[in-house]
């Protein structure tokens, strides 16, 4: 069980998460840029852009998550870690797109210097977590499943402690702006921006984690 949750979070780190977070590069270099020149409304559709281009992206992402069971047995890896996995990423995949949300509104208050709070946010959600843990996996009795239950809802937490916080600073507020055609039409030069680093982050982080598969096949 514990190899399944291990290798569930190779798959979303890998698959799922990887790509925000290089795309996120972009939204920092735009949002300083413009919080810079006082042309605060932009820094609103910048954030707005990157949440419509997470959601577009994340549904191949998912799919590919889905098969995640598939694709460890076609790599030789032990069919009841695959399982575990796949049952693992199944009750995780709502949270998935939330830590990347999280990110990039984490990033998008730290450019305008807002640092503490997001760190407040996240104390808070691990201690609720550590309850989420224990209620779902120990309480209810829902094993692997309690874990990718109270991991999602503790990332609905941040998130929504991340838009209270957002909501609350002056800062902020004066950056908010609705979705319009500017962040639909500057959505190519956004990917331009970002594709580059997410190649990056994927060499990076996909070391470590091809490491763990290679070493599934000492359990093979």
């Amino acid at each position: 069980m514990l190899a399944g949750v291990g290798m569930g979070n190779m798959f979303i780190n890998m698959i799922g998460l990887t790509p925000a977070w290089g795309l996120h590069s972009a939204l920092e270099t735009l949002v300083s840029q413009d919080y810079g020149c006082g042309k605060y409304e932009l820094c609103g559709i910048h954030l707005w852009r990157s949440r419509i281009v997470l959601v577009i992206m994340y549904i191949p992402l998912s799919m590919l998550l889905l098969n995640a069971d598939t694709i460890l047995v076609a790599l030789k890896q032990d069919p009841e870690v695959a399982a575990y996995t796949i049952e693992y990423i199944r009750a995780y995949l709502p949270g998935v797109i939330l830590m990347a949300f999280i990110d990039g509104q984490r990033k998008y208050l730290n450019m305008m210097n807002l640092t503490t709070g997001p760190m407040t946010a996240i104390l808070i959600s691990v201690c609720i977590h550590v309850f989420l843990s224990w209620y779902f996996v120990w309480k209810l009795e829902l094993g692997i499943i309690g874990t990718g239950y109270a991991s999602c809802i503790t990332n609905f937490c941040n998130y929504l402690f991340l838009i209270i916080i957002s909501f609350s600073s002056e800062e902020v507020r004066k950056t908010m702006a609705l979705p319009d055609k500017r962040a639909i039409s500057g959505i190519g030069g956004y990917l331009k921006m970002g594709a580059p680093v997410v190649f990056m982050s994927a060499v990076e982080f996909w070391v470590y984690d091809i490491m763990i598969i290679m070493a599934g096949y000492i359990g093979v």
